[in-house]
């Protein structure tokens, strides 16, 4: 079977959790990720060794947890003056995290009974098939938070699996490259996070809200560019409470946005993204 992925997390120090992150000792560029988890992988299933060794004297651990569910976005505690004390187990017993494989919807295939309101199928030379949904700049407000039952939305349906961490990216544009125009809102129709708890639920005023700008600092749109469920941050993984055929919704937020492909990733994009933020000229294959 294929690498599973996990995030090594340990208790540490004066009582507190931390995580192993992308470090000059492991050679690899931080860039891009910023505060990010780098979930780690092994190389097969069964069992596996983990050595801890010196890097400052003076330091003592008591728990150490891998987790592919549970903790995959979220430590187990404080960083400090923690009190958890989780049950001992050795990973074994259960089958391995499942992994799902890439998922990548081109708008220009999504049926136009799947398209409502304002949104309308445009030709785009350099988009996904030749084609993106776009919902025109009309000016008016922003809509916050998302809407149960929208006017102006589109659908696209995709096979996932259950309780395999996924993380989004869209692909997508803004009329002018204006800040007034870049965002969307995103709906599933059985998303869950890591504890299994419903989110950003079709029917629901609950989104993931995907920016093109990067954070309140961030440069304004140019061109294509992708983005994911995060504000200045790397966002956090989508799960789905079952395998099988799912629902993505994406509405309004900001008018003036332009659609062309969208990604759910357990694998290749976990932890990066397809594309540049800006003026980005990558085309995926799309899911079969």
């Amino acid at each position: 079977m294929g690498a599973h992925r996990h995030d090594l997390v340990a208790r540490v120090g004066a009582a507190g959790w931390t995580e192993r992150r992308r470090a000059r000792r492991l050679g690899v560029d931080r860039q891009r990720l910023g505060s990010a988890r780098l979930a780690r992988g092994v190389s097969g299933s069964g069992a596996h060794t983990i050595r801890i060794q010196q890097r400052e004297d003076g330091a003592f651990v008591d728990q150490i947890v891998l987790s592919p569910g549970t903790y995959f976005s979220s430590p187990p505690g404080p960083r400090q003056n923690d009190t958890t004390i989780l049950p001992a187990t050795d990973g074994g017993g259960g089958s391995p995290p499942p992994t799902g494989t890439d998922v990548v919807l081109w708008a220009s295939q999504i049926p136009l009974s799947n398209v409502h309101g304002d949104w309308a199928r445009v030709a785009f030379a350099t988009a996904a098939g030749g084609a993106a949904l776009e919902n025109p700049d009309r000016g008016r407000a922003k809509v916050v938070p998302a809407l149960a039952a929208p006017d102006n939305y589109f659908e696209a349906t995709f096979t996932a699996a259950a309780n395999a961490a996924y993380h989004l990216w869209i692909r997508m544009g803004a009329w002018n490259r204006s800040l007034s125009n870049d965002s969307v809102h995103v709906q599933f129709s059985d998303s869950v996070n890591a504890a299994g708890a419903a989110i950003a639920r079709i029917g629901t005023t609950s989104s993931f809200e995907p920016v093109l700008q990067d954070g309140p600092g961030g440069a304004p749109p140019a061109s294509w560019g992708w983005t994911d469920n995060g504000w200045g941050s790397f966002g956090v993984p989508i799960y789905f409470a079952s395998s099988g055929t799912h629902t993505i919704r994406i509405q309004q937020r900001e008018d003036g946005a332009f659609v062309d492909q969208i990604v759910l990733s357990p694998s290749t994009y976990l932890s990066t993204p397809p594309g540049p933020r800006q003026n980005d000229t990558t085309i995926l294959a799309p899911s079969s």
